[in-house]
C-alpha cells in the first residue's frame, strides 16, 4: 500500500484523546485502540451538460481559484448522498432543475491552500426547467466549444473530466 504524504488535522485521539502514534499508513491509540487511517477525501460533486458540441461551465467568484471556469457543482454535506447533493448544487448555483443522465467519472484532486484531497463524482446531466442564471458562489454561466476547454485554466479533476467527454461526443455517445 502507498502511504500517503497528508498528515491528519489533529494529534490527539478523537475518541479519548490520548496522543496519537504513527504506524505505516495509519495513526494508532494506544489507549483506546482504535485505528485512524489517512484514508479520507473531501467528496465534491460536479454536473456537465452538452448542448451541440459546447459544455455548460461556471466562472468561480470566490477563492481558490477565483475566476477560473470550472464545472458546476460543490461539495457534499454531511450524510448526503451524491445523486441529491449535485441536484441541489447545480440549482443553488444556476437556477436550474436538472436530471441525472448517467455519470462520467470519479476523478481525484485537492482543493484549497493546504491541497486538501478531493474525490469527485462528475455526472452528465440534463436541464429540465428554470432560467440559467449565475447564483451562489459563481459569478458566469457560459457555453463552451468542447474542443475549445483545453485553452482554459481548469482544475486538474475537470480537465480529466472534460478529456473523457470529449471522447464520449466524439463517439456519439452524448
Amino acid at each position: 500500500m502507498q502511504e500517503s504524504k497528508m498528515k491528519l488535522p489533529y494529534k490527539f485521539c478523537p475518541f479519548c484523546k490520548e496522543r496519537l502514534q504513527h504506524k505505516k499508513e495509519l495513526y494508532f491509540c494506544p489507549k483506546c485502540k482504535k485505528s485512524i487511517y489517512k484514508n479520507f477525501a473531501y467528496v465534491g460533486v460536479g454536473m456537465v451538460f452538452v448542448k451541440e458540441g459546447k459544455v455548460l461551465l461556471s466562472k468561480r467568484r470566490i477563492e481558490p481559484r477565483k475566476g477560473i471556469y470550472d464545472i458546476i457543482g460543490g461539495f457534499l454535506n454531511e450524510d448526503e448522498y451524491p445523486k441529491k447533493g449535485i441536484i441541489r448544487e447545480v440549482k443553488e448555483e444556476t437556477n436550474l432543475d436538472v436530471k441525472i443522465e448517467k455519470i462520467l467519472g470519479i476523478y481525484r484532486d485537492t482543493y484549497g491552500e493546504n491541497n486538501e484531497p478531493t474525490l469527485n463524482i462528475i455526472y452528465i446531466g440534463k436541464i429540465i426547467s428554470g432560467e440559467i442564471k449565475p447564483q451562489d458562489d459563481i459569478s458566469e454561466l457560459r457555453w463552451f466549444n468542447l474542443e475549445k476547454t483545453k485553452d482554459l485554466k481548469l482544475f486538474k479533476n475537470v480537465k480529466e473530466a472534460l478529456s473523457d467527454l470529449k471522447k464520449l461526443h466524439k463517439q456519439n455517445k452524448i
